[in-house]
């Protein structure tokens, strides 16, 4: 049975209401939490939704450059380089990485991002190389890079692997085919998706690659 989790904690969001569950057994089965339950009413996705991450970059590195430098915090400025060549190396398009980042922790302005270099809300796990001060329930990284890369691994080696090569179907929408092993989980829903996640993470796509090559 696995030890670790892989799923993100969506920035702003907490837990018990709506009941959130980002450690599951390697099952896929999730456990409720919380005594109240508000089903999400969304119905429809936006377009990015359905495009496949698997692949060469579908932004520069200047397009990736110039959206850094007016969305994210100070830690990432300067992290362009990384989210395109790792996108390279990983075939993960880096406008999809820079979106979960901007879904969970503002792009590297809240959440554990400046003591743990973890952009991603990922959870402990093998994947980590640090020690996260105040907040061991989330992995930590030495470094930008490791907390960067450590996301390309984890996408690469457990969602694309198993099928999960769209937001839609990393996040369990409803009609993508999966209803388990989703990177964030409401089980107020079912499928049990995120559904702040499943409209911030395309809409954040969109407008990476949409975004001018001009800072």
């Amino acid at each position: 049975e696995k030890n670790f989790v892989v799923y993100g904690v969506p920035d702003g969001e907490s837990l018990p209401s709506p009941k959130k569950v980002y450690t599951i057994p390697s099952t896929g089965t999730t456990t409720s939490i919380g005594s109240s339950c508000v089903p999400s009413q969304t119905t429809s996705f936006p377009s990015a939704s359905y495009n496949t991450i698997a692949g060469q970059p579908s932004v520069t590195l200047a397009q990736i450059n110039s959206y850094l430098s007016k969305n994210a915090g100070m830690s990432l400025q300067n992290a362009g380089s990384l989210f395109y060549n790792l996108g390279k190396q990983y075939t993960i398009d880096p406008a999809f990485a820079i979106g979960v980042a901007q879904a969970e922790t503002s792009l590297g302005a809240s959440g554990n991002t400046v003591a743990c270099n973890n952009f991603f809300n990922i959870k402990s796990s093998p994947l980590q190389t640090g020690t996260c001060s105040g907040n061991t329930a989330f992995a930590s990284f030495n470094s930008v890079s490791d907390g960067i890369e450590a996301f390309y691994k984890l996408i690469s080696t457990e969602y694309i692997t198993n099928g999960q090569n769209t937001p839609a179907k990393i996040g369990c929408f409803p009609n993508s085919g999966f209803s388990t092993h989703c990177y964030c989980v409401d089980t107020c829903n079912s499928p049990p998706f995120c559904s702040s996640w499943s409209q911030n993470v395309p809409n954040f796509i969109a407008s990476v690659t949409s975004t001018s090559s001009a800072a």
